[in-house]
């Protein structure tokens, strides 16, 4: 399964020491559907040391995935520490 990141939806962590940055996705075969049908997933971008010389790569990592809308929207929030998105329950 592959997931799409959507990096329009980068939103930072408040108070971050690491300069944290919180983003969704959705299973890439989802893309374009019906909210309804889930499959969505949550990002976070880390930075890593490469190399002898220390240089800096940032890198985009899953936190969960197969997540519904509501539940992508409550976590990404959890993360961030505010309220970033709007938490409205599907029809």
């Amino acid at each position: 399964m592959t997931t799409t990141l959507y990096k329009q939806t980068a939103i930072a962590q408040k108070d971050s020491k690491r300069n944290a940055y919180f983003a969704f996705g959705r299973n890439s075969k989802l893309d374009g559907h019906d909210i309804t049908e889930g499959g969505y997933a949550v990002f976070t971008i880390r930075d890593e040391f490469v190399g002898q010389a220390g240089n800096l790569r940032r890198k985009w990592l899953l936190v969960a995935k197969e997540l519904t809308f509501v539940d992508a929207i409550k976590l990404l929030n959890k993360r961030v520490g505010f309220v970033a998105y709007a938490e409205k329950e599907t029809v």
